[in-house]
């Protein structure tokens, strides 16, 4: 089960003093926290429960993977259970992603019993605001949702927070620094407008927290309490995953992937379970499409259909795949159960990054790794991470070029062997003639050219096959604005520099929208213009999560 209040057996760690028996709740919260197999309760969960029962606004601070989640879920439901709140979204829970809020309304529904009135629904982008407003037309208790589309819902009036007493702010830190806050402070306004006769409670939790942002919260909360877990001074990482670095030889994207690629293949169990940070979506792109990785891996960015996001959390979780290769919109707060290892292919450009990236191992009692590839021109990054999270990374060393071929050579092998996929006897009395002229040199070039497959990739289109292009989604759901070809034209010259001469193929797709090839380097302008709402918003645009090629 995929949720962020999992904890583990006491007995066999030296962590045990850390968790507590649960005492203090109700039989019902009881009785449905052992049928999920939670018997004991961590720290931040324990030190949380009474001030948050009582009404105090809180500031919990805890490492990434000790449950934060349940800290606040676990008084909020004794709460409604013990009070009996109306269904007037007493309760809002907001997060900085959609995928966050689902994981979050996931353990929220666990939290209900079968008999349970407590009613849970869930705001966020990719999907019909109206679909989500016919899901809440009998009221409801918890509201879990992602800034934007609760800010909607305010103004179009399918929330009222007229019952509001509790307001979560979970991975605040992220709320409040990445452009979140104006959307927090109309919610916030819309819910001091509204007719509660109540003030509501705020809590804020997080794994990492800077000064600035300490003065920041007083803005929304009313002398906290402050629940520190962490300790000035103390490093905000487990102490149950190793931290480690390798330096690659050079900047260049084959130098790097060839030492990650060794880095897994040599793993062994430590790669059964793996994620694989970029700083880009189009790096996590070019990795999935490696001929190496693609059979074993799986690729997650923002840009992505919603489904497509989803369907992609669910099967790493259901272990479909062991590689999960995300940029930053995977790094906070998701829990992935038994992951061993996670690789940032380039530095975190902050420690704040870094701390939430490794957090996705070494969760509950579980151990892990967290490696930085880096080279010559990252290592004042590496430094200052190191000193922001305050612990010396371990050196691997990077493999050695004649290790990497000795490799090479040996999956070379693999591919060109005969195998029960591929009939090569057609070839061979062409085989032998060209062996007969050419001896060696024209196996030595056969491996010269696969061995070129694996060191550079390419942009090409999965729509036409035509390198440095990528298709688009452009999706209207109602045609008010793409009702033929001729208007995505008009749609993507408002949108595209005027140095863009032609648009590639477009290409019509039932129930998806229109296929429309452009330039790569010019993706960034159609997203840019969309996220500034200079494109109209009835428009939703996406890109295909497969769409490069390694040649």
């Amino acid at each position: 089960m995929a949720r962020r209040g999992r904890t583990g057996s006491a007995a066999a760690s030296p962590e045990s003093s850390r968790v507590s028996k649960i005492s203090d709740i109700s039989d019902g919260l009881t009785r449905r926290l052992k049928a999920l197999g939670i018997f004991k309760l961590f720290d931040i969960q324990r030190a949380c429960l009474q001030p948050i029962l009582e009404g105090h606004d809180v500031i919990g601070y805890s490492r990434t993977g000790t449950g934060k989640t349940l800290a606040y879920l676990l008084p909020i439901f004794q709460r409604l259970d013990a009070h009996k709140w109306a269904a007037e979204e007493p309760v809002l829970i907001l997060t900085p992603t959609r995928e966050l809020a689902e994981q979050v309304a996931l353990s929220a529904f666990q939290l209900c019993s079968s008999s349970s009135s407590v009613h849970v629904s869930l705001l966020t982008g990719g999907e019909s605001l109206k679909v989500q407003e016919a899901s809440m037309r009998g009221g409801a208790h918890v509201i879990i949702g992602t800034p934007g589309r609760v800010c909607e819902a305010c103004r179009q009036d399918v929330l009222s927070l007229k019952g509001l007493r509790v307001v979560v702010l979970d991975e605040f830190d992220e709320l409040i620094s990445r452009g979140f806050s104006e959307g927090l402070d109309e919610i916030l306004k819309h819910a001091s407008n509204s007719s509660s006769p109540h003030r509501h409670q705020t809590l804020a939790f997080s794994a990492t927290v800077s000064p600035w942002l300490r003065d920041a919260l007083k803005t929304y909360l009313t002398k906290p309490i402050i629940i520190d877990q962490i300790g000035k001074g103390e490093s905000p990482v487990s102490d149950r995953v190793q931290h480690l670095k390798m330096k690659v030889a050079s900047s260049s994207d084959v130098k790097r992937v060839r030492a990650l690629t060794y880095l897994l293949s040599s793993a062994g169990e430590d790669a059964n379970r793996v994620i694989i940070f970029t700083q880009t979506r189009h790096e996590a792109i070019m990795l999935s499409q490696h001929r190496w990785l693609q059979p074993i891996s799986r690729v997650l960015h923002s840009e992505m259909v919603q489904t497509e996001r989803q369907d992609t959390l669910t099967d790493f979780r259901r272990e479909s795949f062991p590689i999960l290769i995300t940029t930053n919109l995977a790094s906070r707060g998701l829990d992935f159960p038994g992951v061993s290892t996670v690789v940032h292919y380039t530095p975190p450009k902050t420690v704040e990054e870094y701390v939430h990236r490794a957090g996705r191992t070494g969760r509950g009692m579980e151990g892990g790794k967290s490696i930085v590839l880096y080279d010559a021109s990252q290592e004042r990054t590496v430094e200052l991470i190191q000193r922001g999270i305050r612990k010396v990374f371990g050196e691997m060393d990077a493999p050695d070029e004649s290790i990497v071929r000795e490799g090479l050579i040996k999956r070379m092998e693999a591919d060109l062997a005969p195998s029960d996929r591929v009939d090569g006897r057609a070839y061979m009395e062409e085989a032998d003639k060209q062996m007969d002229l050419h001896g060696p040199k024209l196996l030595a070039a056969s491996m010269a050219l696969l061995d070129q497959r694996n060191r550079t990739a390419s942009w090409a289109s999965q729509l036409s096959g035509r390198f440095g292009y990528t298709p688009i989604v452009l999706h209207d759901p109602l045609m008010q604005h793409l009702r033929s070809r001729a208007h995505v034209m008009r749609f993507l010259t408002k949108l595209l520099p005027r140095s863009v001469s032609k648009v590639g193929r477009i290409a019509m797709v039932a129930k998806v929208g229109y296929l429309v090839d452009i330039p790569v380097q010019h993706v960034s302008h159609v997203f840019r213009a969309v996220k500034a709402r200079t494109a109209p918003a009835a428009v939703h645009v996406s890109m295909l999560a497969r769409n490069c090629r390694w040649q």
